[in-house]
């Protein structure tokens, strides 16, 4: 009986200690940037290098992050990689947000800087990405962990990687499917499939079941049956916000 409580108290002990980790997940062509140099440096910090279909950074399951020096900022405009970068991320995370790294866009010779400001507007009020500012690497940084720290230990929402690449095989939709729910990664999804087979057997699973699933727990056990059973209805839930 010990060393099952002793067992217990270490596994509540490791949830707790996973729970204070911020987790960021970097496109493989930042490996390199100081902004990556820094989010090393701070605590209680890990970070996932991988290929990311959109954005630079991802810190939760609705917030993709689109880094931008200045001067790229200015020549993505000119060889048309700006807007195919922008509509991808808004197209796959619920929250998207552009961070321009320098004030000097206006310096890049050979740009009218209408054009500079015509995409600006474009960004704001076409696809709805708010636009921030950084003076350098280390500001970026900052602004990153503090975004990732409200999404993960304010507001409890996990890291998921969204991908602008629809779903082919059957696992891979089922997995997806899931993964849209709030707080369920795509580990959770995995085990949520391996458990219950098929995902009307999940949907129709009591609350006590699907807490039994590790990396689960009545919080999301709750979500899930909330979202199985809830009626559709976009307009009221607009009224509501």
């Amino acid at each position: 009986q010990l060393d099952a409580f002793l067992s217990m108290k270490k596994k509540e002990k490791d949830r707790e200690t996973e729970a204070q980790v911020i987790k960021i997940i970097i496109d493989s062509r930042e490996g390199n940037s100081q902004v990556v140099k820094e989010l090393s440096l701070m605590p209680n910090v890990k970070l996932e290098l991988t290929n990311l279909d959109c954005g630079d950074f991802v810190v939760s399951d609705r917030v993709g992050i689109e880094r931008k020096e200045a001067k790229d900022f200015v020549t993505s405009i000119i060889d048309g990689r700006l807007f195919k970068q922008i509509k991808d991320l808004s197209s796959v995370y619920p929250k998207p947000i552009l961070l321009i790294e320098g004030f000097d866009i206006f310096a890049v010779s050979g740009v009218n800087p209408n054009a500079i400001r015509g995409a600006l507007a474009s960004i704001v009020t076409d696809f709805n990405i708010p636009i921030i500012w950084s003076r350098n690497g280390k500001e970026s940084a900052l602004l990153i962990y503090a975004i990732a720290n409200r999404e993960q230990r304010e507001l409890k929402r996990c890291v998921v990687i969204r991908s602008t690449k629809a779903p082919l095989l059957t696992y891979e939709i089922q997995e997806y499917i899931l993964a849209g729910i709030p707080f369920i990664d795509r580990r959770r999804a995995k085990a949520l499939l391996m458990h219950f087979k098929t995902l009307q057997n999940i949907f129709n699973a009591p609350e006590e079941e699907l807490a039994k699933i590790p990396g689960i727990g009545p919080k999301i056990a709750k979500k899930i049956r909330e979202i199985a059973t809830a009626i559709y209805s976009p307009e009221g839930e607009e009224k509501n916000r």
